[in-house]
């Protein structure tokens, strides 16, 4: 088991806890695109941001890190800094491509890492569509389990670059005025800005820290059967290597975070999945995000991870429920009832080229 200690968000919403409300209340941090990058592209109408940040749309996933690894390196442990590592998880590699001019100052995650956590911590870099942070959590655990590092400080941004803004331009079915997951008439998906971070262990108690949650399992793959298109045997397999690795039975869990795109390859592909599972569709609370976050790509598996934990805590759960739904997923749970106490989790992440990302969590 991975321990989490340290968690840290900023998003659309602000922090952690101002994330959590606002997910609770089902508010969406929706923003006109051309108010953050001064252009427009066909199919991608809205972003969801974060007003208080006033910078340079290459500037702002770098914005979003910092405020979330400060909050986390405040918390952490002495510790030899050569037994501390990182991994910086991104959908695109968050960078600019030719798009900072000469008077636009810009910062790579690993810059920003390494000024806040040190110039000599070990850096380990990510770059893996929507399941960049699932795949770097399997990666801190697999350097913490070889005894190569003491901890792992996991981080993830996302990258609002022209280059992601495109490619979400491209498979957009129509501009979106907000991101709908499972929705019957939703149009697309809808960009959000964020990044989560947070501490990795194998000790169950740290001096002075308090333990937010635990990883019970967690579980790759990369089917590259098809370049944008999700491949639903795939994430089946993948989904229920994780159960087992968890020792549990998808009966046992009590509510999943689904990567819930808003796209119709995906919320379809998806709830095939969940439907090949009855007993887990019989009790699980299906808690989509990124009606509230939006598409936050490579952040997104971290932030839902985060958000999942929380959840398994106590805190109150989102509260985006599809109004009509797309075909076979009106079987599916979208509010818990009045005596609802959960306890486990599945978080789900699945990016273009077939990298997918599945985690058990538990409180």
């Amino acid at each position: 088991m991975i321990h989490l200690y340290a968690p840290a968000m900023s998003s659309c919403f602000g922090d952690f806890d101002e994330t959590l409300r606002a997910l609770h209340q089902g508010r969406r941090g929706t923003r006109d695109l051309v108010d953050i990058a001064g252009f427009e592209i066909p199919g991608v109408a809205v972003v969801y941001a974060d007003p208080t940040i006033d910078v340079p749309y290459v500037q702002r996933a770098a914005e979003h890190l910092r405020r979330a690894l400060r909050r986390t390196a405040a918390e952490l442990p002495a510790s030899a800094p050569h037994r501390t590592a990182a991994v910086v998880c991104t959908g695109l590699g968050v960078t600019p491509g030719d798009e900072a001019g000469p008077d636009v100052s810009w910062s790579a995650a690993e810059d920003v890492v390494r000024a806040e956590l040190g110039p000599d911590v070990d850096l380990y870099s990510i770059t893996n569509a929507c399941s960049a942070s699932g795949m770097g959590l399997a990666l801190g655990a697999d350097l913490l389990r070889t005894g190569a590092y003491d901890r792992v400080v996991l981080a993830a941004a996302d990258s609002m670059t022209r280059a992601m803004l495109t490619m979400i331009g491209k498979v957009a079915a129509e501009p979106a005025r907000h991101c709908a997951p499972f929705e019957e008439k939703h149009t697309g998906a809808v960009l959000g800005e964020g990044a989560a971070t947070c501490l990795l262990s194998l000790d169950d108690a740290l001096p002075g820290l308090e333990r937010f949650g635990t990883v019970s399992a967690i579980e790759c793959s990369s089917d590259a059967n098809h370049p944008t298109a999700p491949d639903q045997h795939t994430i089946e397999q993948t989904v229920r290597r994780a159960i087992a690795r968890a020792g549990l039975t998808a009966g046992d869990l009590d509510f999943v975070v689904p990567h819930g795109t808003g796209t119709t390859l995906n919320d379809e592909c998806e709830t095939a999945v969940y439907s090949a599972l009855p007993e887990l569709v019989s009790r699980a609370v299906f808690l989509p995000l990124k009606g509230g976050l939006g598409h936050t790509s490579g952040a997104s598996f971290l932030m839902s991870l985060l958000t999942a934990t929380a959840v398994s805590r106590g805190a109150p759960p989102p509260g985006y429920v599809p109004g009509t739904t797309i075909e076979g997923a009106a079987a599916l749970r979208w509010q818990p009832g009045e005596s609802w106490r959960p306890a486990r989790g599945l978080v789900c992440a699945y990016g273009f080229g077939g990298a997918n990302a599945v985690g058990v969590i538990a409180a």
